[in-house]
């Protein structure tokens, strides 16, 4: 029960992202939009994270047209007409993920949600590299009380 509140807290969040960013009623004297993109490379590793835990990441993101459908690699592996695609707990806990943009992007989302077992805790890192410059590293930790956290890119 807990897990499928968190999956549907992730997805309604990621949703929610998008769809701010993608916005076309934009009102005489907001800011102009961009009108280029950026590359965005995440990397994002855990500690602590065991088998008995529970973590679900979703990876959102958007170009300035909001038309290109393939946006991402996925440890070198290109994620073909997925804008927002989910990364599994094996994958998380089995090293390094690293997500790269393969056109320029206006926004990355990535919603974090889970729990550690009881009697330990996990965090996950996230490092940024925006343009090709590192950004602060964002992190998470996770206790035996469910918890989700959404994390920009821009």
């Amino acid at each position: 029960m807990i897990k499928n509140i968190v999956k549907a807290s992730l997805l309604l969040a990621a949703i929610t992202v998008m769809m701010g960013a993608c916005s076309k009623d934009d009102k005489p004297g907001d800011p102009p939009v961009p009108s280029g993109g950026k590359s965005m490379k995440l990397t994002i590793t855990t500690t602590g994270l065991q088998a008995g835990d529970h973590l679900t990441m979703n990876v959102a993101g958007s170009t300035i047209s909001g038309t290109a459908k393939t946006l991402y690699k996925l440890n070198n592996i290109t994620q073909e007409n997925q804008p927002a695609f989910n990364v599994d707990q094996a994958k998380l806990a089995a090293g390094p993920v690293v997500i790269e943009s393969v056109v320029p992007l206006f926004l990355t989302a990535v919603s974090l949600g889970g729990f550690s077992a009881p009697g330990h805790s996990f965090t996950v890192k996230i490092i940024p590299v925006i343009d090709g410059k590192e950004q602060a590293a964002v992190s998470k930790a996770f206790t035996t009380q469910a918890s989700s956290q959404t994390y920009r890119f821009e």
